[in-house]
């Protein structure tokens, strides 16, 4: 099952930040927070800029660095970008609750290892480069682990009940905890 991992404000989700220009043609360059970039920036999606509910159309993008650079319609000239620098981007939520969950639902959820004991609350996020962590006060000692959010270790996350199943062994605690 496939996971969107996404911040929300209101029915929207925040994509991203366009921090600058990119050439003189219009491209605008992006520090995007989305996992899912094809999904987002695919060719066609409406974008809004922070309060303002005059979509931007896509018209396409690539990859450079660590950085989403897209075309927008409409938007073909270096003048014209630049009046979009350091906007905030985002695009409208349309999660499926049995599939799909938001990032930030998981702090302050109980965590239930593969045992089906409770075994600590998620304080807070860790957000890394190769994968996003939970990051795990336990109940037994208090002490704080880090669990990837990976297949290895992340089964599910209930968001009725709040509650994200885990699959971390006494070992793994162990070594998580004297590192």
């Amino acid at each position: 099952m496939q996971k969107q991992l996404v911040k929300k404000q209101n029915s929207l989700i925040w994509l991203g930040t366009i921090v600058n220009t990119h050439g003189l043609k219009g491209e605008l360059r992006i520090l995007s927070n989305s996992d899912d970039l094809n999904k987002s920036f695919k060719k066609g999606t409406k974008i809004f800029l922070e309060k303002n509910n005059v979509p931007l159309i896509v018209k396409n993008y690539r990859l450079h660095k660590n950085f989403v650079l897209i075309f927008f319609e409409n938007i073909d000239t270096f003048e014209e970008a630049l009046k979009l620098k350091n906007k905030k981007i985002y695009k409208e939520a349309n999660l499926n609750i049995d599939e799909e969950f938001y990032l930030k639902d998981l702090i302050n959820a109980t965590v239930i290892n593969d045992d089906q004991k409770s075994i600590g609350i998620v304080i807070d996020l860790l957000h890394q480069i190769a994968y996003e962590s939970i990051i795990v006060k336990l109940f037994l000692n208090e002490k704080i682990i880090n669990i990837p959010l990976v297949d290895e270790f992340f089964v599910d996350f209930d968001s009725k009940k709040h509650l994200v199943y885990v699959k971390v062994s006494e070992e793994f605690i162990n070594e998580s905890i004297n590192e």
